[in-house]
This record gives structure tokens, sequence and C-alpha cells, in this order.
């Protein structure tokens, strides 16, 4: 009863397919590539990938118009769920997302360098931090060494034109600019720059 389920081999493509409900779910190719397809057919290029998921997904994680679709969890005990991430996309623009699967879960990266570490966290509460795991502010940037700790705002080189600036801006919600710290380049001193400091009282200053 194909409603039920079946397995069988494709000669033409050489693949393993697996079906239910009389639709095919997974396919795994000749190459080894799996697809798991849970709404619409597996596209026929969907096995040149190691893994190819594609779903309608779940609507319980994320904002309202978010879905995930897949879901890593790291387990507590052999029997208990423990924190993870899950991965989907919006319903309503062109957004992939990347969550965690707990109300209260951090999202951290860690890299390798002579031993593993944390790098960057992102909080529950949206505070971004590089180098600490506690950040107190929207962004908090530390160096792990003795060095002094950089960030670069880096303009284009070589540009045909009007210079560009590099500059930092403070705004409110409604775009209304506050004030702005920009590298001003004159546009016969590509390698030069003035500082300038604007406020704005009664417009930019």
């Amino acid at each position: 009863n194909d409603n039920i389920g079946a397995v069988y081999g494709d000669v033409n493509s050489d693949s393993l397919q697996f079906s239910t409900g009389a639709t095919e779910r997974v396919r795994i190719t000749s190459g080894g590539g799996t697809a798991i397809v849970t709404a619409g057919s597996i596209p026929a290029n969907a096995g040149n990938e190691t893994l190819y998921v594609m779903g309608e997904g779940h609507n319980g994680h994320g904002t309202s118009n978010t879905r995930s679709v897949v879901s890593f969890i790291g387990a507590i005990t052999s029997n208990s769920g423990g924190a993870g991430v899950w991965m989907g996309a919006r319903t309503n623009d062109n957004t992939a997302v990347i969550g965690t699967r707990t109300a209260s879960g951090d999202l951290a990266f860690e890299t390798y360098n002579g031993g593993w570490g944390e790098r960057m966290r992102l909080t529950n509460t949206g505070k971004l931090g590089i180098n600490v795991s506690s950040p107190d502010s929207t962004l908090e940037i530390r160096s792990l060494t003795t060095s002094n700790t950089q960030l670069k705002l880096v303009t284009q080189d070589n540009y045909s034109g009007t210079y560009p600036h590099a500059q930092i801006s403070f705004e409110q919600s409604t775009g209304t600019e506050l004030a702005k710290i920009k590298a001003d380049v004159p546009n016969t001193a590509a390698n030069q720059a003035d500082l300038v400091f604007s406020t704005n009282f009664g417009g930019m200053k």
C-alpha cells in the first residue's frame, strides 16, 4: 500500500528513494547526497549537496512570520533535550533566520586558535559581545591580549571621483541624525583626512 510507505531504488538516477502517503520524502543519490522534503516535490538537483532540507517547517519558534525548518539540539542527558539552534526562513520576505531553541538562550560562536574559545556572543536580549560572554551594552568589544582593541572603518581605495568618508552616525529610531563623527577626506588628498564632530542643534553643524 503506497499510502503506508515504500522504499525503492531508481535505476535511471541510481538513487534510493523513500516515500510516505504516495509522496517521495527522502532521496539518497548515487553520490551520497541526501534530500529531505516535506512540502512539494524533491527538486532534480537537491541531492547535489551533502544534505538538502526543504519544508513548511514549524511556526512555534521565532516571530509570527518565521518558520523553523531544522533544529540542532544538544542533549543534557540521554533523554532530555537542551539548548540548541534552529534554522528557517520568513514567510513574508526573502530572509533566512537562525534562532535559539530556548527562551533565554544566547547564541555563541567558537573558533580554534591553539585551543577552542568563544569569540562572539549574541545574548537573548540583543546585546553583542566580541571576546566577552556577558556584554553590558548593545555592542561590547574586548581584546584577548595586551594589544590595543581596534575597530576599523575602511573606505574603498582607488576611488574615482569624490573620495568616500568613514562615518559613525548617532540617530533616533525615526532616522533623525543627532550627531556624527566623520573622517572627511578632501578630494585632493586621498591619504589625508579631517576628523569632524557634528551635532544636530537646529540642523547638523
